[in-house]
């Protein structure tokens, strides 16, 4: 539970919000630029196909989008403020992807699948809240001002890895 009121305090308490920073707007704005061009160049060259690998293109597109404006902005980092602010960016996006994927795949599933999927996702928030408490433990009073923008880069790879074990099963029951 630490690891979620810490994420929650990431969130709220920022100097430099990702959502009201200017400089992620334009990030965003140009990764997703470079996520379409990747994806038009990959269709182009044959490695995609609109109809066949629609899902593909979409978690492309998604995930593009959030990685290349964290590398863009990484590039002009200078503060552990900046470096939260990174991570409350990708809390944010990859809880919106969270959230897309779980709804699709819902809207695909039958009743009982729908149950099972909810009752997985309960505990799977448990897990993250759970582990959440371990990495804080393990890393606050080691690593000083750092530790938070650790722990945040921690709680992003546990919700990256959520949100593609979501888009595996959406695959999975669509193929």
């Amino acid at each position: 539970m630490k690891i979620v009121i810490l994420c929650l305090a990431l969130l709220a308490f920022l100097p430099l919000r990702a959502q009201e920073d200017e400089r992620w707007k334009q990030f965003a704005d140009k990764a997703e630029q470079d996520a379409e061009e990747y994806v038009r160049g990959q269709i182009e060259a044959g490695r995609l196909d609109t109809a066949r690998d629609s899902l593909q293109i979409m978690l492309i597109k998604d995930t593009m989008r959030i990685e290349q404006a964290v590398r863009y902005f990484s590039e002009v980092v200078k503060t552990t403020a900046e470096m939260r602010s990174m991570n409350s960016f990708q809390l944010d996006e990859y809880d919106k992807l969270l959230n897309k994927y779980y709804n699709r795949l819902r809207s695909k599933l039958t009743v009982p699948q729908r149950e099972a999927l909810l009752k997985a996702q309960r505990e799977w928030l448990k897990f993250r809240d759970a582990e959440g408490d371990f990495i804080y433990e393990l890393i606050i009073n080691e690593y000083g001002t750092m530790g938070p923008v650790l722990i945040g880069s921690d709680c992003v790879e546990l919700l990256k890895e959520r949100v593609f074990e979501l888009f595996s099963y959406l695959q999975e029951i669509t193929n």
